[in-house]
């Protein structure tokens, strides 16, 4: 099962996020956000992140000039796109060879249908609590309704995530759950995380890869 931690703006301790064995670690370029990152990578930084561990860009709403921006400039794996974002904003995205991982507000109304226009342009999807913000509420919502998804693009479970939630998820079958987003709930401040419960989860949790440019497991 993939780990992504979400919602970095330390280097040092994005750093220590890799060291504890995350697969995936996010960074907001959202301007709300209170976890926006601030400075573009260092040398050390740019030098110690393996190349098997994929950044990944969080934007809302981004106009496609800033997104290329931050892509080319902190050297992002994947784009991640919490807005409005439609299909044609994906598949140019894609079509100039950046993955993409659309993310999805879920709650008991929402229609999983509605990812099926998506799935050409997106290497996966997140599902995320129904929040006042564009993740990291911190609350859940109820993971039966996964049930409903019945697409093959991979998800990320997302929302409120804890280290209490390990059983749960490591019991998991969804075939197309591929791994989960953590974020607040590993927090010491917004955008620092604790890198010993991180670790801890790291450790507990069912290990699966995933290429990120493609559907295909490994």
């Amino acid at each position: 099962m993939i780990v992504k931690v979400c919602g970095l703006n330390s280097q040092a301790n994005a750093l220590d996020v890799v060291l504890a064995g995350a697969d995936m670690v996010g960074f907001i370029f959202h301007p709300a956000s209170p976890r926006l990152i601030l400075q573009p990578f260092g040398a050390e930084f740019n030098g110690s992140i393996p190349s098997f561990v994929k950044r990944v860009g969080v934007f809302v709403n981004a106009s496609l000039e800033e997104v290329l921006i931050a892509n080319a400039n902190y050297s992002l794996d994947i784009v991640q796109l919490h807005g409005e974002e439609n299909t044609d904003y994906c598949a140019r995205l894609m079509d100039m060879g950046i993955p993409v991982i659309k993310a999805f507000s879920v709650d008991e109304r929402f229609d999983f249908r509605i990812t099926n226009a998506f799935h050409p342009y997106c290497t996966m999807f997140l599902f995320d609590a129904s929040g006042r913000n564009r993740g990291g509420n911190g609350i859940s919502f109820s993971w039966d309704l996964l049930n409903s998804y019945v697409g093959e693009t991979p998800f990320l479970l997302s929302g409120g995530i804890s280290i209490h939630h390990l059983p749960t998820i490591n019991e998991m079958k969804h075939p197309a759950m591929v791994g989960v987003d953590i974020n607040s709930r590993f927090e010491i401040s917004p955008g620092v995380k604790d890198i010993a419960k991180v670790r801890e989860f790291v450790e507990g949790i069912q290990k699966k890869k995933l290429k990120v440019t493609g559907h295909d497991e490994r």
